[in-house]
């Protein structure tokens, strides 16, 4: 026998879970409801293909995002107020010998 299902679990024989699994996945593949991956480190694996049943939604409800984003202006350390500072004055001074910043 393959297993048995006891208190809603599937309690499958170890020398045969491969055998189990690799039938419950490919017909997952096959449903389109996973899609088998290979990777040349990992090797191959399979993925949800995020596939539901017509008229069946999402088992999460995506809010809408919000139509407008305020940005508020970030506040400036005194270092950046001072490097400000210290580059204005060195655009001054090469404005003041004839050099355009």
């Amino acid at each position: 026998y393959l297993g048995l299902v006891h208190a809603a679990r599937w309690h499958i024989r170890a020398d045969l879970a491969p055998l189990a699994l690799g039938h419950v996945l490919g017909t997952l593949v096959r449903s389109g409801h996973v899609v088998e991956v290979c990777d040349p480190v990992e090797g191959r694996g399979v993925v949800a293909a995020h596939l539901y049943a017509k008229s069946t939604p999402p088992l999460v409800e995506r809010k809408p995002r919000p139509k407008e984003v305020h940005v508020v202006p970030a506040v400036k350390s005194a270092y950046e107020l001072e490097r400000e500072r210290n580059i204005e004055r060195n655009n001054q001074f090469l404005r003041s010998i004839g050099i355009a910043p």
